[in-house]
C-alpha cells in the first residue's frame, strides 16, 4: 500500500527537495546510532519517497544549485563550577567572552598550542565577540544565556570562550574590611601592582566545530594561559549546529514544524509499510536512516522539543487512522505534549490544527471501539493489548490540559464510549442474526438458528465478562458486560418471542427437542444476570438471589409420564390442581399458568452516562425482558418430560439385556448399574437445565419424577433377577450361578444407595422451603418422603430375599459338616475334627466377601450365624452328650466365633454374642470340662449361693478364721450356732459341726474335723479351735472353701442334716499379708446362714453321666446323700436342667435333658 497519494506530486517533490538539502548541508559528527554515509541516506530517502533515478537526479541537481544556508552555532552558556576566587573575599565576579575564530587553514606552527590559549579579544574581531552577564561574588555562576554564532566553514572554525573576573575600583578600607585570610592579603598586594580596573583571567575553553555533533551538552574544563593554577574549574556548555536562510521552497514558504511533520509522516508511512510483521505489531521504532534524517532536519531547523513532539503527534495520529499500528507511540507523544504544554507557544493556526487532530482521533477511536468485536478479535494475537493501548491513549488525551483548552466544550469520553458500545452491540446482533438466518423456513430450522444465535450471544457475553470488562473498567470505569447484557437480553427476548409465536401447540417431538435446546440457551443467558451489579436487578430478583434458589437448586430430573400412584394425586390436591390421571401431562403443561406475567416488559435505558454513571442503560422501571421466559415453553414441557422418561427407560432395559453380570472393573456391581447411574446423572443435568421457576409446577414435576424413578428402580430389580436366572440356566457350574446372585444383590444394593441420596441431590429441603405457605408440610411428607421410603423398603426386601437365597445354598453345607463333626471318633482331637468345617467356610466366605458389597456380606453372615448356632444346638443330642462330643462342639463354636468376627472385619461381637450363643457356650463349656473342673465349679456355685443368701430359716453358724502365712496354717474357731431346726422328737437337737476342706482333690491329706456334740441345744455354744496345714496357693484355687456341716447326732441311725455353710478360702484374713496377725481376737466374726442342697443340679447331672469316672461318681454319691436329707423341694423354672432358648430359625432347639423329670422316690422334696 502506497500512501504517497496523501501529498500531491508537486508537494512530494518540494518535500524531497527539502530532505535532499538537509542531507547535503548536514553539520556535525554523526551520532553513534545514526548513519554517517550521506550516500546511504540519499538511497534511503529515494525509496521512502518513491523516486526513480531520473527524478532523483533532477531534484538533486536543483538542490546543488541552491544557495547554501548560513551555518550557525547555537551556543548556550549554562553554568560553571570550581572556578578560582580572585577577590579579597575569596570569590570572583565571573563573566564570559565568546566567539568563533575562522582561519583559512590549520596552522602547523610549533606554538599552536600556545596560540589556542590566547584570549578571545586578541583573536576575534570585537563586533563578533559576545559577552555574558557578570555574576557577583560566586564560584559557581549560573547564566543560561544562549548566543547564535555564524560561521562559514565547519572544518576551520573554532569556538572560543574566555572567563574573566570583573574588577571594580574599591577603596583600600573596603578591601581590608573584606579580608578573611592570608591569601586575601596577598591578593591586596598583587592588586596594588596592577592597573586599576584590569580584569583577572579565570580560564578559557576552545572547541573545534568539526569535533562537535549536531547537538552537544557537556562540561568542559577551563584551561589556563600559563602553567599557574592548572585546575581552574569547569564550564557547562550546550551546542546546536543549525541553519539560517535555507534556500528550499518549503523552508521559505511553510513553518518549520509543518515541514518537519510532513517529512515525519512520509518517513513513518514508509517504515510501517516496510515492517515485516505487519503494521499492528509496529511499535514506533524508526530505522537508523529515518532517525538520522529526522534528527538532522530538526536540528538544522532549530525545532524545539515541544514542536517536535507536536509534529510527531500530528503525523502519528493522522497515520493511525489509515495505517493501524501500536498506539503506544501516540501515548508517548501525548504525554510529552502534556509535559511541555504552554498554550502561548502556539499560533492560532497551530492550535486549530492540534484541536482538529484531537477530535479526529477521538472520533476514529470511538468508531473502533464500537466495532471492537471485529477490529480486535480474540483470535488475533495481541488484540487485547491493542485495544487497551487505544483506550489508554484516548483517556490520556482527554485528560490533557491541551485537550480541555482547545476542545471546548470537552466531549465526555465514557458517555461516547457507552453509546458506541450499545450501538455496536445492536449492530453485531443484527449481523449475527442475518448470518445465521436458516435457508429452509421451518420451525425446526428456526429453532436451531435461534439456538446458534444464542450460543454466539452467550459466548460474546462471557468474553465481555471475563476479558473485555477488565479493560473498560480499568480505563473508563465502564461495565461493558452490563451494557452488552442489557442490550442483548432485550434484543434476544424480542426476537425469540417473535419466532415462538409461529410455533403451533400441536408440535412434533423433533420440534419440542429443538425447543428444549433453545430453552437451555435462554436459561443460561438469563442466569448470567447474576453477574450484574445489584443496582441492575429488581427487588424481586435480589430477593431470589439472597434466598439462593436459582444457584442452590440441585438434583435429578427423571422425566415423567402419566402418574398412577395415589401420592401423585395427593400432590395435585396439595397444590390446588384437579385433574384426571389420564390428562395429567396436559395439566403439567398448562394448568399452572397463573404465576408471574409473560415477558415483554420494555426496558427503559438511561439517557446519559457520565463518569460517575458509567454503567449505562439500567432497567429501572421493570424486570428484565427474559424474567418469565419459561412461560413461553409451557406447551412443550410435557413432551420434554415424556421424551426424557422414555429415553431413560429404554437405556435401562437395554443395559440389563447386555449385562453379563460380571464385576465392572474394580467394583462388585455390574455394568447395568453403572449405566443406570449414568442415566440418573443425565437426568440430574436435565433438571438443573430445566430449573423451572414456578414453585408449584416444580413441585408437581418433582412428585411425578420421584414416582417414575421408583418405578424404574423396581422394574430394574425384576429384570435383573430374570437376567440372572436366564444366565444361570446356561451355566453348569454352581459356583458361577452363586456369583450371578452376588452381582444381583450388589446391583440392587447400589441402586438402594442411589435412591437414598435423592433427598440431598434433589434438595428437597429447599423445595419444601419454597412451598412453605403453599402446601401443608404433611402432604409434602406423603408425596415425597413416604413414596421414597416405600421404594427403599422394597429394595431392602429384594436384597434380603437374594441374600437369603445365598444363605440357603450355604446352610446345607454347614449342617453337613457339623453332622460329620458330631459323628467323628472320640479318639480324634477336637482341633482336627473341625478342619473340614473351617476350610469349607473359609473358601465360601472368602468367595462371597470378594463378590458381595460389605453391607450385603454382613447381612449374609448374620443369617449364617443364626443357622450355625441352631445346628450346633441341635447337634448336642437329646441326652447328656459325652465329654469328647461336647469338646468337639465347643471347639467348633469358638472357632466359628473367630471366623465370623474376622478380627473386626466380619460381624461385631455384639451380634455374635446373642442369648442363644451365650447359653450354648455356657452349656458346652460345662459339658466339655474335666470332672475335677466341674467339682470346682460346683463349689464355686455353692459359694456364690452362700454369699447371696441372707435368710436364716435353717439357722446360722458363727466362726472366726485366720491364715498364718509363715506357718502355712489355717486356724478356725467355731463359736456357736443359732436358730437350728429341732429334728428330735423332744423338740430339740443334738448338734455338732463337721469341718472339711473342699474340693477334696485339692486337699487330699486334710481330714475332716468335728466339734463336740451339744445335747438338747438349738443355740449351741461350741467355742472350739481347729488348725489345718495347707499352702496358701491352694486357698486361691477355684472353688476352694471350708465346708461347715451341722448335723443332729443320732445314736441309732444316721445323723440328720441341720444345714451346711460354705466359707471361701480366698477371703481368709491374713492370706494376702506377709506378716502374721498375732491376735486371733482382732479377727472379725463371720456369721454364715445354713443352707440345704437342692434336689437337682446340672453339674451333678453331668458328673453322674460319667459312669466310668470313679471320682465323679463318689462325689455325686456324697452329694446325693446330702440331697436326700435336704428340706428343699424342686420347683418349675429352677436351674434343675440346662435348656437352650427357642430360635426363630427353621431349626427348633430342644432341652439338653429332654423334658423336665420328677424327683426320684425317697428324695427329700
Amino acid at each position: 500500500m502506497d500512501l504517497s497519494h496523501r501529498f500531491s506530486k508537486e508537494e512530494l517533490a518540494l518535500l524531497y527537495e527539502e530532505v535532499l538539502y538537509t542531507i547535503r548541508h548536514r553539520l556535525g559528527k554523526p551520532e553513534q546510532q545514526h548513519v554517517g554515509d550521506s550516500q546511504e541516506l540519499y538511497s534511503y530517502v529515494q525509496k521512502a519517497f518513491g523516486m526513480d533515478a531520473e527524478e532523483h537526479s533532477v531534484i538533486m541537481q536543483q538542490v546543488m544549485e541552491l544557495e547554501s544556508p548560513i551555518y550557525c552555532l547555537k551556543a548556550t552558556v549554562k553554568e560553571a563550577k570550581g572556578i578560582l576566587g580572585k577577590d579579597v573575599s575569596g570569590f570572583s565576579d565571573p563573566y564570559c567572552l565568546l566567539g568563533i575564530e575562522a582561519r583559512s587553514q590549520e596552522p602547523a606552527h610549533p606554538d599552536h598550542k600556545k596560540r589556542m590559549k590566547a584570549v578571545v579579544k586578541d583573536l576575534i574581531p570585537e563586533d563578533q565577540i559576545h559577552r555574558t552577564q557578570v555574576m557577583n561574588q560566586t564560584l559557581s555562576p549560573v547564566w543560561n544565556e544562549t548566543f547564535i554564532l555564524e560561521f562559514k566553514d565547519v572544518e576551520t572554525a573554532s569556538f572560543h570562550l574566555d572567563m574573566w573576573d570583573s574588577d571594580v575600583v574599591e577603596s583600600m578600607r573596603h578591601k581590608l574590611g573584606e579580608l578573611t585570610d592570608l591569601h586575601g592579603l596577598k591578593r591586596i598586594f598583587k592588586d596594588a601592582r596592577k592597573d586599576k580596573g584590569q580584569d583577572d583571567f579565570l580560564g578559557n575553553v576552545v572547541v573545534r566545530l568539526k569535533d562537535l555533533h549536531c547537538w552537544n551538552d557537556q562540561w568542559y574544563q577551563l584551561e589556563p594561559r600559563t602553567e599557574t593554577y592548572p585546575e581552574r574549574g569547569h564550564c557547562h556548555l550546550q551546542f546546536l549546529l543549525t541553519h539560517k536562510k535555507r534556500a528550499t521552497t518549503c523552508s521559505r514558504t511553510q513553518p518549520s514544524y509543518t515541514v518537519h511533520r510532513h517529512l515525519l509522516q512520509q518517513l513513518v508511512s514508509h517504515e510501517i509499510l516496510q515492517h515485516q510483521a505487519g503494521s499492528t505489531s509496529w511499535d514506533g521504532e524508526l530505522s537508523s536512516h529515518a532517525s538520522t534524517v529526522l534528527y538532522l532536519h530538526a536540528t538544522q531547523k532549530d525545532l524545539s522539543d515541544f514542536h517536535q513532539d507536536m509534529a510527531q503527534w500530528l503525523a502519528y495520529s493522522k497515520l493511525y487512522q489509515s495505517l493501524e499500528f501500536n498506539s503506544s507511540c501516540l501515548l508517548h507523544q501525548i504525554t510529552s505534549i502534556e509535559y511541555r504544554w504552554v498554550q502561548e507557544r502556539l499560533r492560532p493556526e497551530q492550535k486549530a490544527e492540534l484541536a482538529e487532530s484531537f477530535q479526529s482521533l477521538l472520533t476514529y477511536g470511538v468508531s473502533l471501539i464500537r466495532r471492537f468485536r471485529i477490529i480486535f478479535p480474540l483470535s488475533v494475537p495481541r488484540s487485547m493489548d491493542r485495544l487497551q493501548s487505544l483506550l489508554r491513549v484516548l483517556v490520556q488525551m482527554c485528560k490533557t490540559k491541551a485537550f480541555h483548552e482547545l476542545c471546548t466544550p470537552s466531549p465526555d469520553l465514557p458517555q461516547m464510549v457507552s453509546r458506541a458500545l450499545k450501538s455496536g452491540t445492536t449492530e453485531w446482533f443484527h449481523m449475527q442474526k442475518q448470518h445465521l438466518k436458516p435457508m429452509v423456513k421451518s420451525i425446526e430450522e428456526n429453532s436451531k438458528a435461534l439456538s446458534k444465535l444464542l450460543l454466539e450471544v452467550i459466548e460474546d457475553l462471557k468474553q465481555c465478562q471475563k476479558i473485555w470488562n477488565k479493560l473498560f473498567s480499568t480505563n473508563l470505569k465502564l461495565n461493558i458486560f452490563s451494557i452488552a447484557y442489557l442490550e442483548l437480553e432485550s434484543l434476544v427476548a424480542e426476537h425469540v418471542q417473535e419466532q415462538l409465536h409461529k410455533v403451533d401447540s400441536s408440535m412434533s417431538r423433533p420440534t419440542a427437542e429443538s425447543l428444549f435446546d433453545l430453552y437451555r440457551k435462554l436459561q443460561e443467558l438469563y442466569q448470567m444476570k447474576e453477574s450484574l451489579p445489584s443496582r441492575y436487578k429488581t427487588p424481586r430478583e435480589e430477593r431470589c438471589q439472597r434466598e439462593g434458589w436459582s444457584s442452590q437448586l440441585r438434583g435429578f430430573l427423571d422425566p415423567t409420564h402419566s402418574p398412577t400412584s395415589l401420592i401423585a394425586h395427593q400432590a395435585e390436591q396439595a397444590v390446588g390442581v384437579w385433574c384426571q390421571r389420564e390428562h395429567h401431562r396436559r395439566v403439567l403443561g398448562s394448568s399452572l399458568d397463573g404465576v408471574g406475567v409473560r415477558a415483554g416488559g420494555v426496558r427503559v435505558p438511561c439517557s446519559c452516562c457520565a463518569v460517575g454513571e458509567a454503567n449505562a442503560f439500567i432497567p429501572r422501571d421493570g424486570p428484565l425482558a427474559l424474567s418469565n421466559f419459561h412461560q413461553w415453553f409451557e406447551e412443550a414441557l410435557p413432551l420434554w418430560l415424556q421424551k426424557a422418561y422414555t429415553t431413560t427407560l429404554e437405556r435401562a432395559q437395554r443395559a440389563i439385556q447386555m449385562d453379563q453380570l460380571k464385576p465392572y472393573g474394580y467394583h462388585k456391581h455390574s455394568t447395568s448399574t453403572v449405566d443406570l447411574s449414568t442415566c440418573y446423572a443425565q437426568i440430574m443435568t436435565t433438571w438443573q437445565q430445566l430449573n423451572w421457576p414456578d414453585p408449584e409446577k416444580a413441585f408437581m414435576i418433582m412428585v411425578n419424577l420421584l414416582e417414575d424413578m421408583c418405578k424404574i428402580s423396581l422394574m430394574y430389580c425384576k429384570l435383573i433377577k430374570e437376567r440372572a436366572e436366564a444366565l444361570s440356566l446356561s451355566e453348569q457350574n454352581e459356583g458361577k450361578a452363586a456369583n450371578k446372585l452376588c452381582i444381583v444383590v450388589n446391583n440392587i444394593e447400589q441402586l438402594r444407595l442411589l435412591m437414598l441420596k435423592l433427598p440431598v441431590q434433589l434438595d428437597w429441603a429447599q423445595l419444601e422451603q419454597r412451598m412453605r405457605g403453599i402446601i401443608d408440610p404433611q402432604q409434602i411428607q406423603n408425596a415425597l418422603h413416604n413414596q421414597l421410603d416405600s421404594t427403599v423398603a422394597c429394595l431392602d426386601h429384594e436384597v434380603r430375599d437374594v441374600v437369603q437365597a445365598l444363605a440357603t445354598k450355604l446352610e446345607k453345607g454347614i449342617a453337613r459338616h457339623i453332622q460329620e463333626l458330631s459323628s467323628s471318633s472320640d479318639t480324634q482331637k477336637p482341633e482336627d475334627s473341625i478342619i473340614p468345617l473351617m476350610k469349607f467356610l473359609e473358601s465360601e466366605l472368602q468367595y462371597l466377601n470378594e463378590h458381595l458389597v460389605q453391607e450385603n456380606f454382613k447381612s449374609l453372615l448374620a443369617l449364617l450365624w443364626q443357622h450355625t448356632l441352631s445346628v450346633l444346638s441341635a447337634a448336642r443330642g437329646p441326652q447328656v452328650p459325652s465329654v469328647q462330643h461336647c469338646q468337639r462342639l465347643f471347639c467348633a463354636l469358638k472357632s466359628l466365633e473367630l471366623c465370623f468376627h474376622a478380627e473386626g472385619c466380619g460381624l461385631p461381637l455384639e451380634t455374635l454374642h446373642s442369648a442363644a450363643f451365650q447359653t450354648l457356650e455356657t452349656y458346652l463349656a460345662l459339658c466339655s470340662a474335666p470332672s475335677r473342673k466341674l467339682i470346682q465349679k460346683y463349689f464355686s456355685k455353692r459359694i456364690q449361693q452362700q454369699l447371696d443368701t441372707s435368710s436364716e430359716k435353717y439357722g446360722a453358724v458363727t466362726i472366726k478364721a485366720l491364715y498364718r502365712p509363715s506357718e502355712q496354717k489355717l486356724r478356725v474357731e467355731v463359736l456357736n450356732a443359732t436358730n437350728l431346726i429341732p429334728l428330735d422328737s423332744n423338740g430339740s437337737s443334738d448338734p455338732f459341726v463337721q469341718l472339711t476342706l473342699e474340693p477334696r482333690h485339692e486337699f487330699p491329706e486334710v481330714v475332716a474335723r468335728s466339734t463336740q456334740c451339744k445335747k438338747n441345744e438349738l443355740h449351741p455354744l461350741f467355742d472350739e479351735a481347729f488348725d489345718f496345714l495347707i499352702p496358701s496357693e491352694k486357698c486361691r484355687q477355684e472353688g476352694a472353701c471350708l465346708l461347715l456341716t451341722v448335723f443332729d447326732y443320732d445314736v441309732l441311725g444316721a445323723n440328720d442334716l441341720e444345714g451346711e455353710a460354705f466359707f471361701p478360702l480366698c477371703h481368709l484374713p491374713g492370706l494376702d499379708t506377709e506378716q502374721d496377725e498375732a491376735d486371733m481376737a482382732r479377727v472379725p466374726q463371720t456369721r454364715l446362714p445354713l443352707t440345704h442342697p437342692k434336689p437337682t443340679d446340672e453339674i451333678l447331672q453331668l458328673l453322674e453321666s460319667r459312669k466310668r469316672d470313679k471320682e465323679a461318681q463318689a462325689f455325686v454319691k456324697l452329694r446325693k446323700q446330702r440331697a436326700k436329707q435336704s428340706k428343699e423341694t424342686e420347683s418349675v423354672g429352677t436351674e434343675g436342667s440346662l435348656c437352650l432358648p427357642q430360635h426363630s430359625s427353621q431349626h427348633q432347639l430342644t432341652p439338653i435333658f429332654g423334658q423336665q423329670r420328677s424327683p426320684e422316690p425317697g428324695r427329700v422334696a
